[in-house]
């Protein structure tokens, strides 16, 4: 799991769970906010989804219409 900085205090988030779209949930003790960790396509920047069938997880780009590789897409944290 790769390692986040609250962008509020840049204390160290800690993974809390996963939420109902599969998506890490990352929180901060020091100013109780919680983030998601979200997938957003290279090309076109729109959210990916996130598929998962027989032990293998990949991203599909709804505007691009195309899978995407996990190494490619960009991550960003979303607080909720």
């Amino acid at each position: 799991m790769p390692d986040y900085d609250c962008p509020n205090c840049d204390t160290k988030l800690v993974w809390q769970r996963k939420n109902d779209k599969n998506q890490p949930v990352y929180g901060c003790n020091h100013c109780q906010v919680y983030f998601t960790q979200q997938a957003f396509c290279p090309a076109c920047d729109n959210e990916l989804n996130y598929l998962q069938a027989c032990g293998s997880s990949s991203f599909f780009c709804p505007q691009c219409n195309e899978l995407k590789s996990k190494s490619t897409v960009v991550t960003k944290l979303q607080s909720i």
